[in-house]
């Protein structure tokens, strides 16, 4: 039960608030040419891939489940490529979590999410062309909910009934205007631009 939770919630570090204090994965080498033509030709297949998510209602009939909503986005997961012995890596038919702006018209599609199964793997940087690779060692969770409950404090505390975890690296793949790029940090006032319908 407790490797189920900790699979859980790891996966879904995600979902924390701008990234506070997470990780980026240091990068496996020097990138050629070659190598940013890869990340890119990734970064469109992953977006191609999702375009059938563009209706939420879509994802959900798909197995993607809502989780904790934040100020501006929503993320959804599929447990159905979290666990097992065949689960996909970085696979843009099977992303693990789909990323939506919250705006007034409903959810608006802004990328997937590949997360990994072990804290000892690395993911495809594609010889660091992308470089958004990351985990958080700051992530709290509750065995209530099983979900993530918020961030550790500046003391090192969690919030009431929860535990401090370190999730499993994950990688964002955006829409491709996102100001900071495909694998970058999401822009918050882009997000926000999309909700009011500027974007």
């Amino acid at each position: 039960v407790l490797l189920t939770l900790l699979v859980t919630v790891l996966t879904w570090g995600g979902i924390i608030r701008d990234h506070a204090g997470a990780l980026l994965q240091p990068p496996s080498g020097r990138p050629t040419a070659a190598d940013r033509v890869a990340a890119a030709q990734f970064a469109t297949t992953s977006w191609n891939d999702i375009t059938r998510y563009q209706d939420v209602n879509v994802a959900i009939a798909a197995g993607y489940k809502a989780q904790a909503a934040e100020a501006t986005t929503i993320h959804y997961e599929n447990k159905k490529y979290e666990e097992g012995s065949k689960r996909p890596v970085m696979d843009p038919n099977r992303p693990q979590g789909l990323v939506y702006a919250r705006t007034p018209r409903g959810p608006v599609r802004l990328g997937a999410m590949y997360v990994l199964a072990d804290q000892s793997q690395r993911g495809n940087d594609f010889n660091g062309a992308a470089s958004g690779c990351h985990l958080h060692p700051n992530a709290c969770a509750s065995p209530v909910s099983m979900t993530l409950s918020g961030l550790l404090t500046p003391y090192g505390n969690c919030p009431p009934l929860s535990f401090a975890i370190i999730t499993t690296p994950m990688l964002h793949v955006w829409r491709p205007d996102m100001p900071h790029g495909q694998f970058g940090e999401l822009d918050g006032r882009w997000v926000k631009s999309i909700a009011r319908g500027q974007a």
